[in-house]
């Protein structure tokens, strides 16, 4: 019987996490969509500038 309940407990773990996998998303984003990025990039130093003086 505990055998049992541990096979059940298990499958329905590995059943729901399918199903979340596979579901449809569920993200909330506005309704007008993602945003794009509007930041400053941070530019890289010149190849041997890599150490602060």
């Amino acid at each position: 019987m505990n055998a049992f309940r541990w096979f059940e407990k298990t499958m329905q773990f590995l059943s729901e996490g399918a199903t979340r996998i596979f579901s449809p998303a569920d993200d909330d984003y506005p309704p007008t969509g993602p945003q794009p990025f509007e930041g400053d990039i941070q530019r890289r130093r010149p190849a041997g500038r890599d150490k602060l003086p």
